[in-house]
């Protein structure tokens, strides 16, 4: 009788976690992953020059994690296969960031949940210049909006085939401790600037969540000034990161943090840390990560201490 009761207990325990899941309607497939060691072979297969093509919605969400997967060196090839075709929707977050955030006297300011959608350049590169890719022979095309559009030219029909999310269209602040997306930014001297950002990125197709990430990103930018105003751009320059980050994130989250010091010498860098790969039974929690992270440039260190950042949006 009292193994009778450990049977049942486990089993309501595992019906309970399972519904959990089910609520959140989770592709099985979301963490599917192709070859990176071929990815070079597989973007010459899926590329003519214009656009690129996906057998179905799991060939897509597999490309996109093989991208978000690919080193820093790896990633900038395929940027120069695509040869800045790439889409022409969305702007870096910096730029609604700049907006609220002035970086003086080596002081860090700190701007949470950006008003504009923003996505990684893992996800916005897959899409050429008129922001379409063709995925099951139809053509797919991406809104300012976040929306996934197909078009079935042979019915001349037009439906949403999914969406990209973060705090914009999901309104998370409503919900405790729910940030898509942090910021700090940092003085680095002579009229520059890097400014750091966490957030979360979730794909859903079909209505089922097919990927979601915490990624963070590095901006550098460095200010231009004209006889009418000054404005920050890009900046390339040569620097080194330093991260010293640890998270608790759960049974459900895919921690990929990894501390090696790096080097970069493009003006944005981002970085996958985290990804969503729900498991039964198991009860949703949110992702936390803490730490600082080290800016080095011409022999200076910048610091960015005491970094928290909470995303929960299940």
């Amino acid at each position: 009788m009292k193994n009778l009761f450990i049977v049942i207990a486990i089993s309501a325990i595992m019906f309970s976690c399972s519904n959990n899941i089910d609520d959140i309607n989770v592709d099985d497939t979301i963490n599917e992953r192709l070859d990176p060691v071929d990815f070079k072979q597989i973007i010459e297969e899926k590329y003519d020059g214009e656009i690129l093509t996906f057998e179905n919605e799991k060939d897509f969400i597999s490309f996109y994690n093989l991208l978000s997967s690919l080193d820093q060196s790896d990633f900038q090839d395929f940027l120069r296969i695509k040869d800045g075709n790439n889409s022409s929707l969305f702007r870096n977050l910096s730029e609604e960031v700049e907006k609220e955030m002035e970086t003086n006297n080596n002081k860090i300011l700190e701007v949470k949940n950006s008003e504009k959608l923003f996505v990684s350049e893992y996800f916005s590169t897959i899409f050429n210049y008129d922001n379409e890719v063709i995925i099951a022979k139809k053509t797919v095309s991406i809104t300012e909006s976040g929306d996934l559009l197909s078009h079935d030219r042979d019915e001349n029909k037009l439906s949403v085939l999914g969406n990209i999310i973060n705090y914009n269209n999901q309104n998370l602040a409503k919900r405790s401790g729910a940030n898509s997306s942090q910021s700090w930014g940092l003085s680095t001297g002579r009229g520059r600037r890097v400014i750091l950002t966490f957030f979360n990125e979730t794909i859903y197709i079909n209505n089922q969540v097919s990927s979601s990430k915490v990624f963070y990103r590095i901006h550098q930018q460095r200010e231009s000034c004209s006889f009418w105003r000054c404005t920050w751009k890009d900046d390339g320059a040569q620097a080194f990161v330093q991260p010293s980050l640890t998270s608790f994130n759960g049974c459900n989250w895919n921690n990929t943090i990894r501390n090696n010091n790096f080097s970069i010498n493009t003006a944005l860098v981002t970085i996958n840390i985290a990804d969503y790969t729900p498991r039964v039974p198991c009860i949703d929690q949110p992702y936390l990560v803490s730490g600082s992270l080290s800016y080095v440039k011409n022999n200076n260190t910048f610091v960015f201490s005491n970094l928290s950042y909470t995303f929960d949006p299940f």
